[in-house]
């Protein structure tokens, strides 16, 4: 091992100082230059293991998966709330969202989450997601050889053929 201030091997025991907030490891002879370390016990290990729990995902139902939102929820947002004689701030703090959330829901500037859709739901007794409708399936192309294009290469020998 090596001091780390005069380079000269150290023989025995090396000491460890600090000097202007650095650890050093040094000989005997550097040990002067700084102060020495308290010695660290290690920590004592605890004696059960720490079990971390793990979240588990959330369960999406078949149904959320199979929901979308309604075209026109704006104004169903924005009748449903007119009709329960609620003002926009009411209606932020019953579903604990953001008055801004509903200024943009309720303007169009902002489709809400799945969550935000059953929150106004059960608040305002408005209907906001609809079944999916079932998307068609893209037509494959039919089997059989592929119509030809020319390649780089036969583009190439028709135009030299044609010079």
């Amino acid at each position: 091992m090596i001091c780390e201030i005069c380079g000269k091997e150290i023989f025995g025991r090396p000491k460890r100082i600090v000097v202007d907030r650095a650890e050093l490891t040094v000989c005997q002879d550097c040990s002067k230059l700084g102060e020495p370390v308290a010695e660290r016990r290690p920590a004592a290990k605890a004696t059960s293991p720490r079990i971390i729990a793990r979240r588990a995902a959330p369960r999406i139902s078949k149904e959320l998966l199979e929901s979308e939102v309604c075209e026109d929820f704006s104004e169903r947002v924005r009748r449903g709330r007119i009709a329960a004689g609620m003002s926009q701030e009411d209606l932020a703090k019953r579903i604990n969202e953001k008055v801004s959330v509903i200024q943009r829901v309720e303007s169009g500037r902002m489709v809400p989450s799945v969550r935000l859709c059953r929150a106004l739901e059960r608040t305002l007794k408005i209907k906001l997601l609809i079944e999916a409708e079932a998307e068609e399936p893209i037509p494959r192309a039919r089997p059989g050889p592929a119509p030809h294009e020319p390649t780089l290469g036969e583009l190439a020998r028709i135009k030299r053929k044609g010079q």
